[in-house]
């Protein structure tokens, strides 16, 4: 079974719909203890890590369990695909990411970002769209591949 270090937490942990992974991010006061964990279901270590800058807050997975994409509060959204720690991309916010969510088909990420939403495709992001206020409520913005 994996442990984490006295003083370090987990703060979100996720597992894909077919069963077979579950992710987790472990956040802690040291500049290593920080880390997005991804599990296969029949072992206790993980497959692989990756050590983020700072606090991590949230984790999800495709039902499938192909992407695993997780929010920090370096300002960025990562997105990783199962065979590897390294992330298939990062994106930089302008506020530090709370909430993340994955489509079941990988698709599409949801983030929350204090008071605004984000939208985008599962590739590189080539292109944003211009915001949109609704009302008082959130900044609406849309992030798309070309």
């Amino acid at each position: 079974a994996y442990s984490i270090s006295d003083g370090d937490w987990v703060s979100d942990v996720t597992i894909s719909g077919n069963g077979d992974y579950a992710a987790a991010v472990v956040s802690g006061y040291g500049d290593s203890d920080n880390k997005v964990l991804f599990f296969g279901k029949d072992s206790g270590t993980p497959v692989w890590f990756y050590t983020a800058s700072t606090y991590l807050h949230s984790v999800a997975i495709s039902t499938d369990g192909e992407y695993i994409v997780a929010g920090s509060d370096d300002d960025k959204v990562y997105l990783f695909d199962k065979d590897s720690s390294t992330p298939l991309w990062s994106y930089e916010t302008e506020f530090n990411v709370n909430n993340v969510k994955i489509s079941a088909n990988g698709k599409y990420i949801g983030i929350f970002l204090y008071f605004i939403h984000i939208n985008m495709q599962k590739a590189a992001i080539a292109e944003r769209s211009p915001q949109k206020k609704i009302g008082c409520n959130p900044l609406l913005t849309t992030l798309m591949t070309t």
